[in-house]
């Protein structure tokens, strides 16, 4: 009779709307056990707020605090700018000691480019055995020049070397005058780099030096790198240079 009497009430159940084995509620023994609810209270998701409390993107800035692109900047200076010196016998001293430049003066069979010694009248060189003597004799007029291609993307040309003024004027006057600088090939001016006259002598033979950073850069123009000298008609004055470089800074 027991039997009977769970069938009945099963049965009953189902009559009233119920399903089969959910009753109205009773038997959630059958379901899964919602008490450890696994998703909310372990938290994944909120408690370990894998995504907002790391803040991998955020906090770490991977982008905007390490900068790849704008710090190391990568792509703008990939160029790594070298410098090379640009004239040919810069120190004079190759053979033949005309190397590279063109002599001019006034004084017919003047040799500009010399290793006369002090003892025959001269001046020590800077760099041995040759040096530039430009002057030295009343009314003339000197020039030693080298034309030089500047290399194209050069973002600085500076000029350097050592001279010596040496002259029998009365220094209070400018009489006489030596300079350096660049022209085109056919002479006209670019920029002066140095200039020089009579009243720069310092009584000894003792070499000074001169450096100059040019404003204008003919970068990708052969131009010409010009030493010149003139004297006038009475007392003469030595200009000496030696040991020149003329550089360039630039992308290869």
């Amino acid at each position: 009779m027991k039997r009977v009497v769970v069938l009945s009430l099963l049965a009953a159940g189902c009559a009233k709307g119920g399903s089969a084995g959910l009753g109205n509620g009773d038997a959630s023994s059958l379901l899964p056990d919602i008490d450890a609810p696994t998703f909310r209270d372990a938290g994944l998701h909120d408690d370990a707020k894998v995504f907002e409390d790391a803040k991998v993107f955020e906090d770490a800035k991977v982008f905007e605090d390490a900068k790849v692109f704008m710090d190391a900047k990568v792509f703008m200076d990939a160029c790594v700018p070298v410098q090379t010196q640009l004239l040919a016998n810069p120190t004079f001293d190759l053979m033949p000691v005309s190397t590279g430049w063109a002599q001019s003066s006034t004084s017919s069979g003047d040799q500009l480019i010399t290793n006369q010694s002090v003892g025959d009248g001269g001046f020590p060189p800077q760099s041995s055995p040759y040096y530039v003597w430009l002057g030295g004799l009343l009314n003339e007029s000197d020039q030693l020049t080298q034309n030089v291609a500047i290399p194209a993307n050069t973002t600085q040309l500076t000029i350097t070397g050592n001279y010596i003024v040496n002259t029998s004027e009365v220094i209070d006057d400018e009489f006489d005058s030596a300079s350096v600088g660049l022209t085109q090939t056919d002479g006209t001016p670019i920029e002066i780099a140095f200039n020089v006259d009579n009243t720069n002598d310092n009584h000894t033979t003792n070499y000074r030096a001169f450096s100059h950073t040019f404003a204008n850069i003919p970068a990708g123009q052969t131009v010409t790198v010009r030493l010149e000298s003139s004297n006038d008609s009475t007392d003469k004055t030595n200009f000496i240079f030696d040991t020149l470089a003329l550089t360039a800074t630039h992308c290869p």
